[in-house]
């Protein structure tokens, strides 16, 4: 059944591509939302956010010294943190690896996400682009600030390499992420993952299949019958802050 925008229901989700809970979330999300009876009257809208947005690509650091120092912690404590995110991805089937991960800039793999949500690559090319860039960056090291990597990963997907790299060469969607993160910072948004659902009910952190699954249907009742109601925060889970701390 082919359905319109308007006939779905809008989640938007605020993240990060450097976000270890992000891609935790999304996973537990997608497995809620794929067993989920009306999933195709969802429209998911991935957002951006940037955890670091002054972290820079340079070759041969260490992950762990860098994000200790980043967040202001020893490094055994942040190795304490990356052996928890390790064993919590374990649990839904991603293989953390940050001894080979590479601290970079996010700002062109976001811009990534929505380059791909435009075109017409199949089911939700957005959140397979997502789901991409979180794999190539925390379980096969990759670099992301490379824009040969971003389109090599761009073409797995099916976007035309050539206009992937003309368009990682301009400042195309550059806006978009920027009142991504403009918006996050005005409704409040004090962490992420941040789901926001119908613009109404709104969920903070990596939540369990099973508690995705229950705002999904509470929120979709709500969209089917019309009601109108204040957004508010209805759980919240592990996440990582906006001022980096995971």
């Amino acid at each position: 059944m082919n359905t319109t925008s308007s006939e779905k229901m809008q989640i938007e989700i605020w993240s990060d591509i450097m976000c270890p809970f992000c891609f935790i979330g999304k996973r537990l999300f997608d497995e809620a939302l794929d067993t989920f009876a009306h999933k195709e009257q969802i429209q998911v809208v991935w957002k951006s956010y940037r955890l670091f947005p002054d972290v820079r690509y340079q070759e041969g650091s260490d992950a762990c010294t860098v994000l200790a120092k980043t967040k202001g912690l020893t490094r055994s404590s942040m190795q304490q943190a990356i052996a928890h995110v390790t064993a919590l991805g374990r649990d839904v089937g991603i293989r953390f690896d940050f001894d080979r991960l590479q601290m970079v800039d996010t700002f062109d793999a976001l811009r990534m996400v929505h380059w791909a949500a435009t075109h017409d690559l199949g089911s939700d090319p957005g959140s397979r682009m997502k789901e991409r860039l979180f794999q190539a960056f925390f379980e096969e090291g990759l670099n992301l600030e490379d824009r040969r990597v971003l389109a090599q990963l761009g073409d797995e997907l099916g976007l035309d390499t050539s206009a992937t790299e003309i368009m990682l060469s301009s400042r195309a969607y550059a806006a978009e992420v920027e009142e991504d993160v403009a918006q996050a910072r005005e409704i409040g948004v004090r962490g992420i993952p941040f789901f926001v659902l119908d613009r109404k009910q709104a969920l903070s952190g990596a939540q369990s299949a099973a508690a995705f699954s229950t705002l999904l249907h509470t929120a979709f009742d709500g969209w089917r019958q019309k009601t109108v109601s204040p957004a508010e925060v209805a759980m919240s889970g592990e996440s990582c802050s906006l001022d980096g701390q995971c």
